[in-house]
């Protein structure tokens, strides 16, 4: 769990809470198909802690994807990158960079 400075709400809080409440789900259960403690789903939902990327990768599989891996580690009031393209820059930058050093 990464601990958070500002308590700023993440999509990702948003999101998990609204699944939960959808499904019926209690934080107990959720921690307990997770394999966490319950108060680390209560920091989750509270803000003060992030989940790591074990446990947010477990969110995506059992949420099927409503709660999206980037939902926690991206700022929701900045537009998204496109992944497409910055994967394709470093690409990019690699093989200049290879080139470079032949």
């Amino acid at each position: 769990m990464s601990t958070l400075k500002n308590k700023k709400k993440s999509e990702g809080q948003n999101l998990l809470q609204a699944w939960m409440t959808r499904q019926n789900m209690t934080i107990w259960r959720m921690a307990k198909t997770i394999g966490v403690q319950h108060r680390v789903v209560k920091c989750w939902l509270s803000g003060e802690m992030r989940p790591k990327l074990e446990n947010a990768l477990k969110l995506v599989n059992i949420t099927n994807n409503a709660v999206p891996l980037g939902s926690w580690f991206e700022d929701p009031s900045q537009p998204r990158k496109n992944v497409h393209n910055a994967s394709h820059q470093s690409n990019n930058n690699n093989n200049k960079k290879r080139r470079l050093n032949d």
